[in-house]
């Protein structure tokens, strides 16, 4: 009768087997104490991802960092596959919370968490923004500030319309206040009919009601 021992590197260091040199392998096995093999068990991204993280980097995100509860030798060839700046492993929930607090402490960034529920919730309610990317179908979506539908494809778009509709609402904004104070002070100086102001007003309006509808629709 044998004993059959698989593990990690602590595990058969607590064991007493020696793994002599080999030690950037994820999985050891050891028969009867003595070492007779290692295997290196590599986390591979999903597919399309690191297309969105480089799209992201265009729409002016300054920093990308990959959180995983993997160990380090399964995390770092996923984080040199993506493109981050860093990475962070072998994570809890808790500590993945606790980064985030400690990246926010510089007040001059705006930090976004993307990741799912089961790990993430937390890290999703203390971080600036939370973003999930969720089956139209799933229902538990209450800690996320965001949603992507289906997958991470359309954040970079979702960053740049984000960035349009704000531009055009500021744009819409002084515009509209600059056109009524001139509307009020022409019609208080008689120079043209309170009537036809307020048909401007109204004209004004439409047109920004017909821009907020386009902007909709993407």
């Amino acid at each position: 009768k044998k004993t059959f021992l698989c593990g990690s590197k602590d595990f058969m260091k607590k064991s007493g087997v020696d793994i002599g040199e080999y030690t950037d392998y994820t999985l050891y096995v050891a028969i009867d104490g003595k070492f007779i093999g290692a295997m290196l068990v590599q986390d591979f991204l999903k597919q399309g991802t690191s297309g969105p993280v480089h799209l992201l980097r265009k729409t002016g995100v300054e920093k990308l960092v990959m959180f995983t509860s993997d160990r380090k030798e399964v995390a770092e060839p996923a984080y040199l596959d993506c493109g981050a700046d860093e990475f962070y492993c072998n994570l809890t929930p808790f500590e993945r919370t606790e980064i985030i607090k400690e990246m926010k402490k510089d007040e001059n960034i705006v930090c976004a968490y993307i990741g799912d529920l089961d790990k993430g919730a937390h890290a999703m309610e203390e971080a600036d923004i939370g973003i999930t990317v969720v089956d139209p179908n799933y229902g538990e979506i209450e800690y996320a500030d965001a949603l992507l539908l289906g997958d991470m494809n359309t954040l970079a778009e979702a960053i740049e319309t984000a960035r349009v509709a704000y531009g055009k609402l500021e744009l819409h904004f002084y515009s509209a206040t600059a056109v009524k104070i001139i509307l009020v002070l022409l019609s208080m100086f008689g120079a043209i009919n309170t009537a036809v102001a307020v048909l401007l007003d109204a004209c004004l309006a439409g047109a920004a009601l017909i821009s907020a509808k386009n902007m909709m629709k993407k």
